[in-house]
């Protein structure tokens, strides 16, 4: 993406693109891309269409999950202890259950329990990405409503301690952490909005872990 396009043909250029990428992922889940092409046209035709209400939201999901994936897994090679990737991923399941237990979407659950009760395997890894998705997204919503969830840790306290580990907001910055809080500031005071800023900072190469420190850093460094 070019940074010569405007805000709202980035957000259109990033959706479109976590959509081809929750294709080529369920596409991978189904067995390849003739079996979800027949998949795909007999649902539609069978449905008039509705069952597009279900597919689109579906690839938007498992293309953020695909993606962050990615970043998660250090792409841009900095490392993380096995220790803290668990922990993440187990925070992040636990959010995902609290997720959809506040926000049910009785259409998307009765269609994943008849995916998990026509084909088991695929449909568990279905609900396992769609809880691990919400975890990463309930924290983001409760803060645009106002409660600030950047202290939960599992077994952990408040005081800054994470199982023996220093949170990434009270660590003194590296110089890259540093730069990468000053250029967020500066795009804040500018106006820009937190998606705005990690869509720029993602076509830099940041990765979303790499973003997310800093972020939690802005306002104690």
């Amino acid at each position: 993406m070019s940074e010569n396009n405007s805000p709202t043909q980035n957000i259109l250029l990033e959706n479109l693109k976590t959509l081809f990428t929750g294709v080529i992922a369920l596409s991978i889940i189904i067995g390849g891309i003739w079996s979800f092409g027949g998949v795909m046209v007999v649902s539609i035709v069978c449905t008039l269409g509705i069952a597009l209400l279900i597919w689109l939201p579906l690839f938007w999901l498992l293309g953020r999950l695909t993606l962050a994936a990615f970043n998660y897994c250090n792409i841009n090679g900095q490392s993380a202890t096995p220790q803290q990737k668990f922990g993440d991923m187990a925070r992040t399941v636990i959010m995902g259950f609290l997720g959809v237990s506040m926000i049910a979407v009785p259409l998307g659950v009765f269609g994943l329990v008849a995916l998990i009760d026509q084909t088991p395997k695929q449909g568990w890894i279905v609900w396992l990405l769609v809880l691990w998705l919400a975890g990463r997204l309930t924290p983001r919503i409760l803060n645009v409503l106002g409660i600030n969830l950047s202290n939960f840790a599992l077994g952990g306290s408040r005081s800054g301690v994470e199982g023996g580990e220093v949170l990434p907001s009270l660590r003194k910055p590296t110089p890259q952490q540093q730069s990468l809080v000053n250029y967020i500031r500066k795009a804040q005071a500018k106006g820009f909005s937190e998606s705005q800023i990690q869509s720029r900072l993602n076509q830099q190469g940041w990765s979303n872990t790499e973003i997310e420190q800093a972020q939690a850093m802005v306002s104690v460094v």
